[in-house]
């Protein structure tokens, strides 16, 4: 261990926080300047101690804890000296403020004893109203130590001025202890207000010296050997961002940027040695981290070992600077790598001056700069050019075109090529305001303009593509406006828009499947505007303004533009109605079908072969018919149930028929397992490959052995059938000749006597005669023309309709009961009329005669009107008469055989039944509408058989 060396301090005056730092560090006792006297004395008595101490520890080096007793000691006993001899006042507290100690000073300066002063709280030494005191708590409670002017109250109420400066630590004894250390100011006071005039002036001069440094933009300031601020004006809170109190012994070399800081001490060595004075560029660090340049001017005062220093802030300038060069180089940037064509042309014969890549690259030359235009671009002469820019340069006025063309003859061939520009030649003037040139510029649209014709063909076409469109389209821009739509589409809406007003949801509503109205945000096209995608794959109905609908497919495709936006959409609709009603149809047709084969399946004999005729499947009925089991039909030939009963003719051409894919149909006699024979009415069908040839034969067979049992039966009965007709003809041929012949005479003798008799009653009688004749012979021909219609065929023929009507009714004018009634016949031929003649004829009879028989006998407007119009598919008729008429509840019985209305009534009541019955023949209708008293009308329609 070495000998331990006093350490005495001396000074003016020492803080306490001082003195606490110093014995930290080994101070041994301190001496006030004031009490220098007693230095000797003290040295003395430390070497001493020092003696003694060194001594004690080369004694007692063993124990560590007497060594740490005895420095302890030692340190308690140099504090104790310097708390009492302490010119401060000194206040020692507990962690809760109350005085514990207190030196000879602070009784001196409170005018208090200890005890006195033990009994107080340390701030209730302050003066209370004090504004300072308030935040001076606050921050000794905060950080645990404060300083501050505060006024003292003595113990008399006398206040003074005085520092106070508190402390909070922790003693040897680990207890919370607060010193408060105060220094008088009231001397200090009174002698600045005692200072003499001449005392003062200097300082005004410090003092109006430094308002000048300070007032400076510039930053003044001074530097010692070792690089740090001695001053520093107040310029420097702007520009670096320190207070000058925070550079005030600062290295400034802190403030330089890194990369700069060996050249800075370089120069500072330099002018140390040989330069006095020097001024050059610095870049610093501001505050906040930011680059500030600077021009620093240092002159170096080897006496007082200072460096003279100014700092202009040059930051502006600097960032002029750069932004300068940044413009230059855009400038230039811009000017070489500028899209559109640009240059100057000077004097007024348009000579090039300037002129950037992309304008020759544009009019294909080089070398062009010193050449006029005519000279570089000859070609221009006859399209106006040289005349714009004279105009330009002569007038100043400014010439601005789009899409102008240009004709350039790019290989020098004197092939001219198209170029669209869009230009502007601008007039520049000089210094003086006098034109001297043109300022050019020019965007080369040409590729534009193409596109722009390409795009205007292929909107004409998309336009006319979806007009033509089978099938509904419209599109919209992007507010939903209809822009175009076609045919197909007015018809699905019923209505047709106004083409850049009626939005797409304006004049039809759209339903979806579960029958709720779609909201129009909701509808396909708003989704596809809003969201930018497609729309497809959704169902639902557009109702039209009259309220139909129709079952719409839409699929919406958004126009989306190189920036992303939705531009528009177009929407392509299916009507599906007529598809979604077929395939309700179909599925309807499904399930009858499926009803149809399990009907077929369990009322008919199915049978599966493959093509060579190898049974593959047979229902049960196949089974119970052919009285094979299941097993025993599978894998054999169809051959199997062959009767025998067939020639191989009609075989062979039941094969060829279904191996060429077609149906064959017939009746076959199979043979079952027992050898019973039994017929089946068969419908082979062929399914084919994709090659068209068949793979498998599906056979249908109805059981139709009872049926042709009973047409054997049937065969006889049809035999003895015609018998019986002909013997019925033999009768028909007597009645129309043996019985007629009779009544012609009886009628011939009748006229006899009505010529020679002149009795009333004879002649009564005879009428009578004649009159049942008449019904006799009506009811005979009737009779025959029913006979005939049955049993004869129709023979088609050419009937030219109005001479036929015209001749029958000449006819039949002249019966009795024609007498006054007026024939109207119309008849329209558009086009020859087939049928069978004979019954044409008797329809036409009977309709007119019924007409007459049953008319008015007293009107004196009586008609009768034929009506007929031939066309190429059927000639309508209709026969009116303003006759008695048929009541309502007769009107369906008259067709019906022997129907009267009564007794009274005339004819036989076959008339109308064999007219109907030969209209069905001729393939035709009849309908009748009456009243009574007014008339009847029968509407009759017959088919022309055309002859093609």
């Amino acid at each position: 261990m070495q000998q331990t060396i006093p350490y005495i301090f001396i000074a003016n005056h020492i803080e306490i926080e001082n003195c606490i730092t110093q014995l930290n560090q080994g101070l041994t006792n301190i001496v006030l300047k004031e009490n220098l006297s007693s230095l000797n004395h003290k040295v003395e008595k430390n070497l001493k101690e020092s003696y003694v101490f060194n001594n004690n520890v080369v004694v007692k080096q063993s124990t560590d804890k007497n060594s740490c007793e005895i420095k302890s000691s030692k340190n308690e006993a140099t504090l104790q000296a310097i708390f009492d001899n302490s010119m401060e006042a000194i206040l020692l507290a507990n962690k809760e403020g109350f005085v514990i100690s207190a030196n000879p000073a602070a009784s001196n300066m409170l005018q208090m004893t200890l005890l006195e002063l033990c009994k107080k709280h340390w701030s209730d030494l302050i003066d209370l109203t004090d504004p300072k005191l308030k935040g001076f708590i606050k921050e000794q409670q905060e950080k645990g130590r404060c300083k501050e002017e505060l006024r003292l109250v003595q113990k008399d109420g006398t206040k003074l001025p005085a520092i106070v400066s508190s402390v909070n630590y922790t003693d040897v004894y680990e207890q919370q202890r607060i010193l408060v250390t105060i220094n008088d100011l009231s001397t200090c006071k009174e002698g600045k207000k005692k200072l003499p005039k001449t005392t003062i002036k200097p300082q005004e001069a410090l003092d109006e010296l430094k308002k000048l440094m300070d007032s400076s933009l510039d930053i003044l300031c001074t530097i010692d050997e070792e690089s740090r601020f001695v001053q520093v004006s107040a310029s420097c809170k702007s520009t670096w961002g320190y207070s000058p109190h925070e550079l005030i012994g600062k290295n400034y070399l802190s403030l330089i940027a890194s990369e700069n800081q060996d050249a800075t001490i370089n120069i500072d060595n330099e002018i140390k040695k040989s330069q006095p004075e020097r001024t050059f560029e610095k870049r610093m660090t501001h505050k906040n981290g930011t680059t500030v340049y600077v021009v620093w001017t240092t002159k170096w005062d080897k006496d007082e070992k200072l460096f003279y220093c100014t700092a202009k802030d040059i930051t502006g300038e600097k960032k002029l600077e750069k932004a300068y060069e940044i413009g230059r180089q855009r400038f230039l940037d811009f000017y070489n790598h500028s899209p559109s064509c640009m240059g100057i042309l000077k004097g007024p014969t348009h000579i090039y001056e300037m002129a950037n890549p992309l304008c020759l690259k544009l009019i294909g030359k080089t070398n062009i700069i010193g050449k006029t235009v005519m000279e570089v671009l000859p070609e221009l002469k006859d399209q106006g050019i040289i005349e714009l820019l004279d105009g330009v340069y002569n007038t100043g006025v400014p010439f601005i075109a789009n899409e102008r063309r240009f004709n350039f003859d790019l290989q020098g061939n004197g092939n001219l090529e198209d170029k669209y520009l869009n230009i502007l030649y601008q007039a520049h003037r000089n210094l003086d305001g006098i034109i001297d040139g043109i300022l050019f510029f020019a965007i080369d649209a040409t590729e534009q303009v193409k596109s722009r014709i390409k795009i205007e063909e292929s909107e004409k076409m998309y336009r006319q593509l979806i007009r033509e469109l089978p099938v509904a389209a419209y599109s919209c821009d992007a507010a939903g406006k209809i822009k175009i739509f076609n045919k197909a589409a007015a018809t699905l809406w019923g209505v047709k828009p106004k083409i850049g007003k009626d939005l797409f949801c304006g004049f039809s509503k759209l339903i979806d499947n579960a029958g709720h109205l779609i909201p129009a945000h909701l509808s396909p096209m708003a989704v596809a505007l809003k969201e930018g995608r497609t729309v497809s794959g959704w169902e639902g109905t557009v109702e039209r303004p009259n309220g139909e609908r129709r079952n719409v497919i839409p699929h919406v495709v958004p126009y989306i533009d190189s920036s992303g936006k939705v531009t528009g959409a177009v929407n392509v609709l299916t009507d599906i109605t007529e598809s979604k009603a077929a395939q309700k149809v179909l599925e309807l047709r499904n399930k009858e079908l499926a009803d149809y084969k399990y009907a077929l399946d369990e009322s008919n004999i199915v049978g599966i072969t493959d093509a060579n005729g190898i049974i593959i499947y047979a229902n049960t009925n196949f089974c119970k018919i052919s009285k094979y089991s299941f097993e025993e039909l599978i894998g054999q030939d169809f051959k199997i149930i062959n009767s025998g009963y067939h020639s191989k003719e009609y075989i062979s051409n039941l094969w060829q028929t279904i191996t060429q894919g077609k149906i064959w149909k017939g009746e076959l006699r199979n043979k079952a397992k027992d050898g019973s024979y039994y017929w089946v009415d068969t419908t082979i069908i062929s399914f084919l490959n994709e090659q068209g040839n068949p793979y498998q034969f599906v056979t249908t067979k109805f059981d139709i052995t009872e049926r042709k049992n009973a047409e054997l039966n049937l065969e006889i009965q049809n035999i003895k059938l015609l018998k019986t007709n002909k013997e019925l003809d033999r009768f028909v041929y007597s009645v129309s000749h043996d019985l007629r012949s009779p009544l012609t005479s009886v009628q011939g003798l009748a006229s006899i006597i009505e010529d020679e008799t002149k009795e009333p009653e004879t002649m009564e009688h005879v009428q009578m005669i004649k009159y049942n004749i008449n019904r006799l012979d009506d009811f005979i021909r009737n009779i025959l023309s029913y006979s005939q219609n049955n049993r004869t065929g129709l023979e088609v023929e050419t009937i030219p309709v109005k001479e036929t009507i015209t001749d029958i009714t000449l006819a039949l004018k002249n019966i009795t009961n024609a007498q006054g009634i007026h024939f109207d016949i119309d008849v329209e031929e558009h086009s020859t009329f087939y049928s069978d003649r004979l019954r044409f004829k008797t329809i036409i009879e009977n309709l007119i005669s019924n007409a007459i028989k049953y008319h008015k006998s007293s009107s004196t407007e009586r008609f009768i009107k034929v009506k007929a119009i031939a066309n190429d598919k059927m000639l309508q008729l209709k026969v009116s008469d303003n006759g008695i008429g048929i009541p309502l509840e007769y009107q369906e019985k008259i067709f019906d055989m022997f129907f009267r209305i009564s007794s009274k009534s005339q004819g036989s009541g076959i008339g109308l039944y064999i007219v109907k019955d030969t209209i069905e023949k001729l393939e035709g209708s009849i309908n009748v509408s009456s009243q009574i008293k007014s008339g009847t009308t029968f509407e009759i329609k017959l088919k022309n058989f055309k002859i093609c």
